[in-house]
């Protein structure tokens, strides 16, 4: 089968190994022709161009500045790259029928090449809707719903219109689409859940890595790892650490983002002893950093009308680690957690008398730690593979049955 995927990032170096990539990898496993069109963005003067990248074809489009920049200059890219993703298909694809088009949100402006190879291929579309755009650029205040709101929103319906299936994240997610958009045919949705490579769990020793980074055996340590953001919240966890009165609790931070700063002044000013921001760990240490703790954190703003589903919980599984969440009141992350995967415990953000009777309760319980990890990993391999959201979107597809 001839694949055609849109997405907005698709790293050119071998080993960033990001869960798209490791999707199109598994797709040539199987034995399909995957095609990946992609940003190349201004900033790194570079031409339009074709390239072969184990065994995935990969047209790299020069596009304005997406990441990094400023939100005029990213609202101009991303409404242009319909249109130039569409251009450079029927240049450098033109001899090439598409059996199937998948494409992932954000953004939501591809809608002229996929109306265009719908109509040229007869080609199956499927969306993997991950970031409901522009509802959650509304709840982070980055826009209000005005014009330019209308103007996504119209774009963001035209989107579900062309796309034959569309992969959600949860069973709120789904709903959350078909209420604010009853014309979507709830026949052509379904769950598609976040992705990672199988790996066997790693085996590390705990205590030598946690005397590299300054910890003792005894510690008990919850990690953050990942974007520091506004929409995680994290200030909300260093009060929580203010408030804890056992010394073995410690709180670690490992990632980067724009809060970053701020919370290291945080901890620095108001000298809260017990949490720690690494400024960096190499790729080849993060993981064992992550396997040598004892619970992940999960944090999300108690803001959001969208349910989302933190990826980051992917990684966490993987590694058999629990986690304790702090979560909005929309999302259906903490019903996952708490009853399908029964990996961990959640209360909403900004309650931190729940959130440290959740975690005391991991605290004091070895046992209850050691079930939660194998629920943890057992949800993984049952539901987290990449193996698993390929067999799901060509289960989907008619032209994979």
């Amino acid at each position: 089968m001839n694949i055609l995927s849109l997405f907005i990032t698709y790293p050119s170096k071998a080993d960033n190994h990001t869960m798209f990539k490791q999707f199109t990898s598994k797709l040539v496993d199987e034995g399909h022709n995957v095609y990946v069109v992609t940003l190349q963005e201004r900033k790194y003067n570079e031409p339009t161009k074709l390239f072969e990248e184990n065994g995935v074809n990969v047209l790299r489009v020069k596009t304005g500045n997406f990441f990094d920049t400023n939100f005029i200059e990213k609202g101009i890219t991303m409404l242009s790259l319909g249109y130039l993703f569409k251009r450079a298909v029927k240049k450098y694809f033109s001899d090439i029928k598409f059996d199937l088009l998948i494409h992932s949100s954000p953004p939501i402006t591809y809608t002229p090449l996929i109306k265009y190879i719908n109509k040229r291929d007869n080609a199956e579309s499927y969306l993997i809707l991950r970031d409901i755009f522009p509802d959650n650029a509304v709840d982070l205040g980055v826009i209000n719903k005005g014009l330019i709101y209308k103007v996504f929103k119209w774009m963001e319906k035209k989107l579900y219109s062309y796309s034959d299936h569309i992969g959600c994240m949860s069973d709120a997610n789904i709903d959350y689409v078909l209420k604010h958009n009853p014309e979507v045919d709830k026949e052509k949705m379904h769950i598609l859940r976040n992705w990672s490579d199988y790996k066997e769990k790693i085996k590390v020793d705990k205590e030598a890595i946690r005397a590299k980074y300054g910890y003792s055996s005894d510690d008990f340590i919850a990690v953050f790892g990942g974007n520091m953001g506004k929409a995680q919240g994290l200030g909300f966890i260093l009060d929580v650490a203010k408030e804890i009165k056992n010394d073995d609790i410690k709180f670690l931070f490992v990632g980067r983002g724009i809060d970053k700063e701020n919370l290291k002044n945080r901890v620095e000013t108001e000298k809260i002893n017990n949490v720690r921001v690494f400024d960096y760990v190499p790729k080849s240490e993060y993981e064992k950093l992550i396997a040598a703790c004892d619970l992940g954190i999960v944090s999300l703003l108690n803001q959001y009308t969208i349910p989302n589903i933190p990826s980051k919980t992917v990684d966490f599984f993987k590694l058999g680690l629990p986690i304790i969440a702090s979560i909005d009141e929309n999302t259906d992350y903490g019903d996952i957690l708490e009853n399908q995967a029964q990996a961990g415990l959640y209360s909403i953000h900004g309650d931190k008398k729940e959130y440290i009777t959740n975690l005391n309760k991991i605290v004091n319980s070895k046992g209850l730690r050691e079930e939660m990890s194998r629920n943890a990993r057992d949800y993984y391999e049952e539901y987290l593979t990449t193996k698993n959201a390929v067999d799901t979107i060509m289960n989907q597809v008619s032209l994979g049955e």
